[in-house]
């Protein structure tokens, strides 16, 4: 409920005082209360709602004074506002209700008076405010009455009265399609079902449209009617008739802000008013009528209660206000659908031009208009910010004391990103360390409460304009990044501290993290975390991957750097499937293409890094490579798998393999004909051996499409495609009624098991298994020494196989990786054991590499591990332990009979 309180108690009072003296004055024997067309009589209300704006704020707090002041006058409007509904017919049980404690207060009074009240009041605002509340058909009829008023010689009410009705019908407008807009919570209540009690009742024939539709075509009535009355008194020496103008663009630039472009029809009405704007801005006689208001009005004389409708903002910050909002706005649809319409067209138009005349305008009066400027960043009026931009734009200007001081005292209530773009700008052109120390001080503040979005904004700027420069460096600046790296931190706290240190410097941030997490390891200073900060500095210049290419172009790493540095490579790649921090491309083409011509320990290392990053974006399918570099990689590969295979090098054969199958994951970039031609063309001059392993890249999908031949016999090429794409069919095909001796079996394993990878190893062994089933084959190796009663001995023939192979490779002094080939050896014979569960074949097997051992020289120091494995394996199958103490002398015996080696020491020891 509205109270009655002293404030509406004076302004009774005061209404009362304003009757008496103008009844007075024209001796009128009139008793009715009657303050039509008496202008000093709104007046005389004002001087008291001035007592009252002074009592209200007597003995009251600094920071109280406004909130007071603008309390006492909605009240007073509220009840002035209700008293003209009320005197007019328009009423509402709910709102008498709500304001019964005045209802009896206040005599009639029509709305020629109340405008009038309003215009010395100064609450246009507040009128805009409550009409906001009221229903579409209740405020079409409250407004088609004020523009019906005849103001006679008093030009200055109608066109006061136009800016009313006018900012009031632009609300509605975009309330139509956002009720966000609405009024604020802190405006007095009008928000009841209001009837005009003086208006006709509608016909039943006009009843057709939707209530609503009705109501918006009122309110467009009331547009076109006053827009007619515009039209018809065009007036462009008069600054209130263009204040209305702009007024009306400013407003619906603000308004455009807060709604989607996509949405802007629902008040395309509006944009009728546009040939007027254009009016004020190309026609000589408005130009200089506007100026000559600029030039006699530089600061803003804004009470506390002014809103951005209110009538009385002056002209400097109107037109202030209007290049704000307008160019916001256009900046905001410039890449959305209405560019290309003939209405953003239109206003584009106008805007550039009114942007011509005010900088033109600035440029000329600088001094005056800086003045305004700080104004309204020390009172904190709308668009401070823009203000604040304005001023750091202009060197001589920003670095005034006094400009500094008000920027300084102002900045965390500036908007981020309007400012500190300009702010870096300052810091970087400053003439005095002094200057340029306060500028950072005012930058590192807005960091500090920017969000991070905001922050990657900046940093993209200043890396674009300044690249890795060190303009914004602060003293502290070393003692933090010591801090943060060595320090474990809480993700919150290392945010914190991070978006500060990398724009102070952005390259020393990541070297140091990168050192870092090598010598101390990813984990240790959450490096994933970190790297979600800084897509931008890891990005910028390909930044991230020159750091990378440093440590593969180093001569010798340690193996903590090599191991730290793959996991952090790990962690880059899983980064980069949420955020992007590297460009993949750019990685294989300088970090791993050109280290896989090395033949060292390189190598290997460049290898295992590719196999993490494929591994990694092909788990999350998020893996994409250009075709250029994809054909280069492949190119790269295959000559080192041809280099693995002439040299019997298993082990990068492995790691090239697992890189082709990663690579076989992701959707090949030579989609076209023409590229899938040239790839084969490009890796037809490599042996068939070789090509095996692209089969699938190539997409060729059988043995004879890849060797252009019928596959009539088993040949060490053919055997490696069926090991390597498991193709039995094809196996089975080549051993049909074709007899082998064990002699051809020996001889193709003793070419392909020095490069075989362990996979293809143990897929021989299925191989030599297949061959052994076929009837033909059966006793392809019968011929086989002593074997235990409980043998396998169809098992131990594959085994045997493989050991009179490893036998014939220790005897060849130009074999490879001897080392490899017997890891793979052992795990072969370890797997084919597995299926077995007596103990004779392991002790047979045991038995068969101490033979072995004792023949080839190097055998124990090859095979000691191996031996050791056997006997931990017969110890756990074999549950008696009277025969397993039998079967360990057995073996105790075996190995005694091998030269004497360290290594045989060793193994004796185990015995023991």
């Amino acid at each position: 409920m509205f109270e009655n309180l002293q404030d509406t108690c004076l302004l009774q009072n005061g209404l009362l005082s304003a009757a008496t003296y103008i009844k007075s004055q024209k001796e009128s024997e009139n008793e009715d209360f009657d303050l039509k067309d008496e202008f000093e009589a709104a007046k005389s209300v004002f001087s008291t709602i001035n007592i009252l704006n002074q009592l209200a704020v007597k003995d009251a707090e600094p920071n109280e004074v406004l909130k007071k002041q603008l309390l006492l006058n909605r009240r007073c409007h509220a009840a002035i506002f209700f008293t003209v509904l009320r005197s007019n017919g328009i009423t509402c049980p709910q709102a008498a209700k709500y304001f019964e404690t005045i209802i009896h207060t206040f005599h009639t009074m029509d709305w020629k008076f109340y405008v009038k009240l309003n215009y010395h009041s100064k609450w246009s605002e507040y009128f805009i405010e409550c009409c906001q509340q009221l229903e579409p058909d209740i405020l079409s009829s409250i407004l088609q009455k004020i523009l019906t008023i005849n103001w006679s010689d008093e030009e200055i009410l109608k066109y006061y009265s136009w800016h009313m009705v006018l900012q009031i019908v632009i609300q509605r407008f975009f309330m139509i399609d956002n009720p966000s807009l609405c009024y604020t919570p802190d405006c007095y209540t009008f928000n009841f079902p209001f009837v005009d009690s003086n208006s006709e009742q509608e016909s039943s024939t006009s009843l057709i449209l939707e209530e609503n539709c009705v109501s918006e075509n009122k309110l467009l009535h009331v547009f076109t009617t006053l827009l007619n009355l515009m039209k018809s008194s065009v007036q462009l020496d008069n600054l209130n008739y263009i204040k209305i103008i702009l007024h009306a663009y400013k407003t619906i630039f603000k308004l455009l802000l807060s709604l989607d472009v996509s949405k802007i029809n629902a008040a395309k009405e509006l944009f009728q008013l546009t040939p007027l704007l254009r009016e004020c801005f190309y026609e000589e006689q408005s130009l200089v009528t506007i100026e000559s208001a600029l030039h006699k009005i530089a600061r803003i004389h804004l009470n506390h209660f002014h809103a951005l409708t209110s009538w009385e903002i002056n002209v400097n910050y109107l037109m202030f206000l209007l290049i704000c909002y307008s160019d916001s706005f256009m900046s905001k649809s410039k890449d959305s659908e209405l560019k290309d319409t003939v209405l953003y067209v239109h206003l584009s138009e106008v805007v550039m031009q009114f942007n011509l005349y005010h900088n033109s305008w600035f440029e000329g009066n600088k001094t005056n208009t800086f003045d305004f400027l700080k104004t309204v960043i020390i009172y904190q009026y709308p668009c401070a910010t823009k203000a604040a931009a304005l001023l750091l734009k202009y060197p001589a200007v920003r670095e005034d004391k006094d400009i500094l001081d008000i920027l300084d005292e102002k900045v965390l209530t500036f908007e981020f990103e309007n400012v500190c773009n300009l702010l870096a700008d300052a810091i970087v052109e400053a003439t005095s360390e002094k200057i340029k120390k306060r500028f950072l001080n005012m930058l590192f503040q807005k960091l500090s409460q920017s969000t991070h979005l905001a922050y990657i904004e900046f940093l993209e700027y200043i890396l674009k304009k300044y690249g890795f420069s060190e303009y914004f460096i602060l003293d502290t600046f070393e003692g933090q990044l010591a801090t943060f790296t060595r320090k474990t931190m809480t993700v919150d706290e290392a945010k914190k501290l991070l978006h500060p240190l990398i724009i102070q410097s952005p390259k020393k941030v990541l070297k140091t993290l990168i050192e870092q997490a090598l010598l101390r390891g990813p984990k240790e200073i959450n490096l994933s975390q970190i790297f979600l900060y800084m897509p931008t500095v890891c990005l910028f210049e390909d930044f991230l991957v020159s750091e990378l290419l440093y440590y593969f172009s180093k001569d010798e790493l340690s193996d903590n750097e090599r191991k730290n540095l793959m996991q952090v490579i790990q962690i880059i790649m899983k980064v980069s499937c949420c955020t992007v921090i590297i460009n993949f491309d750019t990685f294989l083409e300088k970090c791993i293409i050109p280290n896989l011509s090395n033949s060292d320990n390189k190598l290997y290392f460049t290898i295992e890094c590719l196999n993490i990053s494929l591994k990694v974006f092909t788990e999350q399918k998020e893996i994409y490579i250009s075709s250029s570099i994809y054909v280069s990689l492949i190119k790269s590969l295959c000559s080192k798998m041809d280099v693995s295979i002439k040299s019997g090098n298993g082990m990068l054969k492995e790691f090239i393999v697992t890189a082709f199958n990663y690579l076989e994951k992701m959707q090949n970039p030579c989609s076209s004909i023409e590229e899938k031609s040239n790839l084969k063309s490009d890796l037809s001059h490599f042996p068939v051996t070789t090509c095996i392993y692209v089969a699938k890249l190539l997409e060729i999908n059988s043995y004879e499409d890849l060797t252009h031949s019928e596959s009539e016999k088993l040949s060490e090429e053919l055997w490696i495609w069926c090991c390597h794409h498991k193709d039995k069919a094809l196996f089975h095909k080549c051993i049909l009624n074709k007899v082998l001796s064990e002699m051809d079996l020996i001889q193709i394993l003793m070419k392909t098991l020095p490069h075989c990878s362990k996979d293809e190893w143990l897929e021989s062994a299925n191989l030599i298994k297949e061959l052994l089933m076929d009837s033909n084959h059966a006793t392809i190796l019968s011929n086989t020494p002593w074997l235990l009663p409980k043998c396998d001995h169809q098992v131990y023939g594959i085994i045997r196989c493989f050991m009179d192979c490893y036998y014939f490779l220790l005897e060849d002094q130009q074999i490879g990786d001897l080392q490899y080939i017997t890891n793979c050896f052992s795990n072969t014979i370890m797997n084919l054991l597995s299926t077995q569960v007596d103990e004779h074949i392991f002790l047979n097997v045991f038995l068969a590499v101490c033979h072995l051992c004792s023949v080839c020289e190097s055998g124990i120091t090859l095979l000691s591990s191996f031996l050791l494995r056997i006997q931990q394996s017969l110890q756990l199958i074999c549950k008696d332990e009277d025969l397993k103490g039998y079967y360990l002398k057995l073996l105790y015996h075996g190995v005694k009979y091998i030269p004497d080696l360290d290594e045989k020491n060793l193994i004796l020891e185990k015995f023991q």
